[in-house]
């Protein structure tokens, strides 16, 4: 079976899937995450990041380095890097998994679709929560306002969890993944997985992307923004479907 390769997004880190990945190697599957660069662990600073292979270059490097295509996940704006490594690296990808992730293609953004949606009011949280700094350099996630980050992203998440990911989140992360306009991959398998009571990226956002792209396979979590916290058994079992028989699997 292909190693599943998981793909954080914005403010968040690797570490955010240790719980996914007990239980997808309690199910015999291998996982592997990165720190997309600027993020958890990395040394490269989010205003040095110009270009989405800067961005990308961790899961590149991850990718090249595996001695099989991969299942790659991408979770929020983890999306925009499936979509861009779909571009440049497809002979490494078996498929492709959003997990209520930024989906765009010919020429939409994730600020474009983030934009449809500003009004919607299940996002409020989230742009209580955020900013755009100056000169469209980075955005900010206001630290000090953590029961608009918990709506946000967290909704269903133990204090446990929620504490872990507040230790952990960083404060900027760069405007470079929400401004990239991917060309749309056709070729490859897609998969979708719903979040329903998703505050960041809210259920229509999530369905609108689907709708542009029929072939895609969807699957469906009745969860909040962050599953691989509050419902990381029910994800794996997803996960592992697919990776065992991508294409014939749908819930």
């Amino acid at each position: 079976m292909p190693p599943i390769v998981l793909v954080h997004g914005s403010w968040h880190w690797a570490g955010c899937f240790t719980k996914l990945q007990n239980e997808l190697h309690a199910r015999g599957h291998k996982s592997l995450a990165v720190d997309n660069a600027s993020h958890g662990e990395s040394t490269i600073s989010w205003s040095s990041i110009a270009t989405m292979e800067d961005y990308a270059r961790p899961v590149m490097d991850l990718l090249q380095a595996q001695d099989e295509a991969v299942i790659l996940v991408g979770h929020s704006m983890g999306g925009a890097t499936l979509s861009y490594l779909a571009e440049i690296m497809p002979e490494r990808i078996a498929a492709l998994v959003y997990l209520s992730g930024f989906m765009t293609g010919d020429g939409v953004s994730a600020m474009d679709q983030i934009g449809k949606y500003h009004a919607h009011e299940a996002c409020a949280p989230l742009f209580e929560a955020t900013a755009i700094l100056p000169e469209s350099t980075g955005i900010k996630l206001h630290l000090d306002r953590q029961q608009s980050i918990r709506d946000a992203f967290y909704g269903d998440c133990t204090e446990e969890d929620i504490a872990f990911a507040s230790h952990h989140v960083c404060e900027i992360n760069t405007i470079v993944p929400n401004l990239y306009t991917p060309r749309a991959n056709r070729e490859l398998e897609r998969h979708y997985i719903t979040c329903s009571q998703d505050r960041a990226i809210p259920l229509a956002s999530q369905q609108d992307m689907i709708a542009r792209f029929p072939s895609t396979v969807t699957h469906r979590l009745e969860t909040s923004h962050s599953p691989y916290f509050s419902a990381a058994s029910a994800l794996a079992d997803i996960l592992a479907a697919i990776t065992s028989r991508p294409r014939e699997y749908a819930s």
